[in-house]
């Protein structure tokens, strides 16, 4: 992919490319989507990683991210792969 022929704008520490999401984005979208299917609390899926519904929270409204570590833990635990959670690809 040839992402230096895209228009590119940048904001403050982060470089956006346009027309494409944030990672950041996509991961928050999915984990929540994930969570809900599965009926599970923020709290639920705190104590899967290690972290409090707040983090939780905070992850899903796009505001922060998780650890490597963490995000293998929850892609096998809702088996996905990470590249779909991350929006790299469409299919779990």
């Amino acid at each position: 992919m040839f992402l230096y022929l895209l228009p590119v704008l940048y904001t403050g520490s982060k470089v956006h490319v346009k027309g494409f999401m944030d990672h950041r984005d996509f991961f928050s979208k999915r984990l929540k989507e994930l969570r809900k299917q599965r009926r599970l609390t923020q709290q639920e899926v705190g104590d899967l990683i290690g972290v409090t519904h707040k983090t939780i929270s905070t992850i899903e409204s796009g505001l922060s991210s998780t650890t490597i570590d963490n995000l293998i833990i929850l892609a096998k635990f809702f088996d996905v792969s990470t590249d779909y959670l991350l929006g790299l690809k469409d299919e779990p």
